[in-house]
């Protein structure tokens, strides 16, 4: 991934969002008319979950960078000054803001059409881990005690709309939230999922209007059932397991034993 001399972005993931953005735009749309290649979605799932690991990259890689200039945006308005490379610093963080979150809402977009299509590979046990968590952990840069430092001027110039990436989580979400396995994997979920964090989700998006009553009560209950299932977790851990049920590795529960030959 590299930049050229003027500024100008050139990598791979320029590429991929155009791929990404005809796929929402032509595949999606006229999906009747494109049996062939969801058939052949459906036929090789080892070619369907690299393109689901290469899109969760993407939509990670992208909204990352995208929030870390955000950042750097913030942080050059708190502190403005008058040269010529705060203004070349400010206009390059801003230029590349706006390339990342643009890419960023048709990766999440896709990720969005196929959980709605095809969850059940996200289910997967080498993507439902690193999935959920990946969900989690932007829902809670969004909405998180931390939210106010992406607070910056005019962010529509960049193409940065919070709510509107919500909206897109709160789909996927949705999307998931009928999979036990997936609701395992967000229980899971050590480093950024707290109790209050989609409850949170739920009220911007209530207070913005973008969020109908039935959706509510679903990841409501969605949320309930990870809650939940932490309690129960958490219970399991703090009593002394078995030793014929701890694995000798990583000292947990082994969740699905098997008699091996004696």
């Amino acid at each position: 991934k590299k930049c050229s001399q003027d500024g100008e972005l050139y990598d791979m993931t320029l590429s991929q969002y155009k791929i990404a953005y005809l796929i929402n735009h032509m595949v999606f749309t006229f999906r009747d008319r494109c049996k062939v290649f969801f058939e052949k979605l459906e036929n090789d799932e080892k070619f369907f979950k690299s393109i689901i690991n290469l899109l969760i990259e993407n939509f990670q890689y992208s909204l990352n960078e995208g929030l870390s200039n955000v950042l750097k945006i913030s942080e050059y308005e708190k502190n403005p000054q008058d040269s010529e490379e705060y203004d070349r610093n400010l206009k390059y963080a801003k230029k590349n803001a706006d390339f990342y979150l643009t890419c960023n809402f048709e990766f999440i977009s896709l990720i969005n059409n196929f959980t709605y299509y095809f969850s059940k590979l996200f289910i997967c046990p080498e993507i439902k881990d690193s999935f959920a968590q990946n969900i989690i952990y932007f829902l809670e840069k969004l909405i998180g005690n931390n939210r106010k430092q992406y607070k910056i001027k005019n962010p529509e110039m960049i193409n940065f709309k919070p709510i509107s990436i919500l909206e897109k989580l709160s789909d996927i979400l949705l999307n998931m939230s009928k999979h036990e396995e997936f609701i395992k994997s967000v229980a899971s979920d050590e480093r950024s999922y707290n109790e209050k964090l989609i409850e949170r989700m739920l009220s911007v998006l209530n207070i913005h209007s973008k969020i109908t009553h039935m959706k509510d009560m679903t990841l409501s209950c969605f949320n309930d059932k990870i809650i939940k299932l932490r309690k129960i977790n958490k219970d399991v851990e703090e009593k002394e397991i078995p030793e014929e049920l701890c694995d000798p590795i990583m000292s947990t529960l082994i969740e699905h034993p098997i008699m091996l030959p004696s």
